[in-house]
């Protein structure tokens, strides 16, 4: 048989003597049968994200802790150690919680050491010495349903009380052994305390079973057995010898929505009484404080600048009016307005303008609007124009033109350069 190559380095270090045979495959692990320590053990070998079949992995790993700061920001960053570290982390829960449950007295396999992504642990046997069968292999009697049942839901109770939920329990993740009914595959188990959906996954995890052994007893399927016992988890009153009935109390009672109403006021009550407590403001002396939470708009107050008119520049207000007598007026907005011409009056003032002398331009300086100050105007110094008369020689532009002889072009001889 062909070893895989992440038994080879548990070979070199002589954790493992040799292997056997491959014992099954499932949607996160690949099983092998190997000797190690002079024992039959199996080697458990899981594996990688992206050849893995178990699906919405992050509803599984909400509630689980990570010791190092670091690992914690770039699991959340995703980043390639964050990845590196979040596949390490899947993989070693299931070591620390077999720990945790054998420590508990849960029928689980004992575990032994795990490296480089390899679980090694207990082979589970049935009576002839061979590997335990799956419980969805067995054909049971209405009683031995029966009895498997209420024994595996005290098994179920026990993971509860130590704060573990397996989250993927069937048929298929329990075998039967020479020594009763054996629990495995605990990478998805998630804490009771921590995990939102715990409640949803325990419920689950009965529900599967109930229905499995529901074949051979009809009877079971009456009795809702998950949510009795999460019942009783939450009230703290469950224990492993308690008698299980599947009958949970469930409340007929009518909703009362004015309670509700209440508490939603009072909730708004306190949170008005805190923002005026930073505030400074003592809220048993205010009665509206409705009034004095919902803040209010400020109006703003626009003043109109008193602005000195220059002779030279035109008045503000003037144009102002002009502008709003031509928007009343009714016509398009973007449209420039032109007065109307006299023929009589433009040509007098064409003649007017040019008998005038020309005049320096004239720089303006005002201040931004709505302020208070007012315009200054700069005017700049005439200058007598000075002009120069500047003689420039006298250059001919006639060219002479010279009679362009055409030459008849070679001929062309093939095959020579």
């Amino acid at each position: 048989m062909k070893i895989p190559k992440r038994l080879e380095p548990l070979l070199e270090d002589g954790l493992i003597d040799h292997v056997i045979k491959p014992l099954r495959s499932g949607k996160e692990a690949d099983v092998f049968v190997v000797v190690a320590s002079d024992e039959v053990r199996c080697a458990k070998i899981y594996k990688e994200k992206t050849k893995r079949s178990f699906h919405n992995q992050v509803l599984y790993q909400e509630g689980r802790h990570t010791k190092n700061s670091r690992s914690s920001r770039a699991m959340g960053k995703h980043t390639k150690y964050g990845k590196q570290v979040e596949e390490e982390e899947w993989q070693n829960s299931e070591v620390d919680t077999l720990f945790r449950l054998h420590a508990a007295g849960v029928c689980v396999p004992v575990p032994h050491i795990c490296m480089s992504g390899v679980l090694i642990m207990e082979l589970l046997l049935d009576e002839n010495g061979q590997v335990a069968p799956q419980l969805g292999d067995i054909q049971f009697d209405p009683e031995e349903a029966a009895y498997c049942h209420d024994y595996l839901l005290r098994e179920v109770i026990k993971m509860l009380l130590a704060g573990v939920v397996h989250a993927d329990l069937s048929e298929f993740n329990v075998v039967m052994t020479y020594n009763g009914p054996v629990i495995i595959d605990f990478p998805q188990a998630v804490d009771a305390t921590s995990n939102n959906n715990a409640q949803y996954f325990f419920e689950r995890d009965v529900r599967n079973l109930t229905h499995f052994f529901g074949r051979f007893e009809p009877s079971l399927l009456e009795g809702n057995y998950g949510l009795e016992i999460w019942q009783h988890y939450g009230d703290g009153t469950l224990t492993p010898e308690m008698e299980i009935t599947g009958k949970p109390v469930i409340s007929t009672s009518d909703v009362n929505i004015q309670s509700v109403f209440r508490e939603i006021e009072e909730a708004r009550e306190e949170a008005e009484r805190k923002a005026m407590r930073l505030a400074g403001i003592d809220p048993d002396e205010s009665n509206e404080m409705s009034e004095w939470f919902e803040p209010k708009r400020k109006q703003r107050v626009y003043t109109q600048p008193s602005v000195e008119a220059s002779p030279t520049s035109p008045n503000r207000s003037d144009q102002s009016s002009k502008q709003k007598s031509n928007h009343s007026s009714g016509k398009p907005k973007g449209q420039k307005q032109y007065p109307k011409s006299n023929p009589a009056s433009s040509s007098s003032a064409l003649e007017n303008r040019s008998k005038e002398p020309a005049k320096p331009p004239v720089r303006e300086t005002v201040t931004p609007r709505y302020s208070e100050s007012k315009v200054t105007v700069q005017r700049k110094v005439e200058m007598p124009a000075v002009q120069r008369k500047v003689e420039m020689p006298a250059f001919s532009t006639s060219v002479p033109q010279k009679p362009v002889e055409l030459q008849p072009t070679p001929p062309i001889v093939w095959g020579r350069r």
